[in-house]
């Protein structure tokens, strides 16, 4: 009668575990292309190749990712090395933020 169960039960099929272990290779994929693309553009911008404004712009829409990223890791299989994306964004903050997060 639940709803769990029976997702549960299609899930741990072969076919649809194939399917999340190739969306999982995705994933991966897609957040070691954001580490590239992070890289490129801040020594882009450190060294003047692009403007100010575009490099602020893209470094701040990683960043972002990476916290995405980082929760999504937080709640994967451990251990996961990718887990401190999730709280890289406070690592900053956490000297003049009081309220712990």
């Amino acid at each position: 009668n639940h709803l769990l169960p029976r997702v549960r039960t299609i899930l741990n099929t072969p076919e649809w575990q194939e399917k999340l272990a190739w969306g999982t290779f995705l994933f991966d994929l897609s957040f070691y292309m954001t580490i590239f693309f992070y890289s490129l553009n801040f020594y882009a911008w450190m060294n003047d190749y692009v403007s100010f404004t575009f490099g602020l712009t893209v470094m701040c829409v990683f960043r972002v990712w990476f916290g995405a990223f980082g929760h999504y890791y937080v709640h994967g299989k451990k251990p996961s090395i990718a887990e401190v994306c999730f709280d890289m964004n406070y690592v900053g903050t956490n000297m003049t933020a009081f309220d712990g997060h």
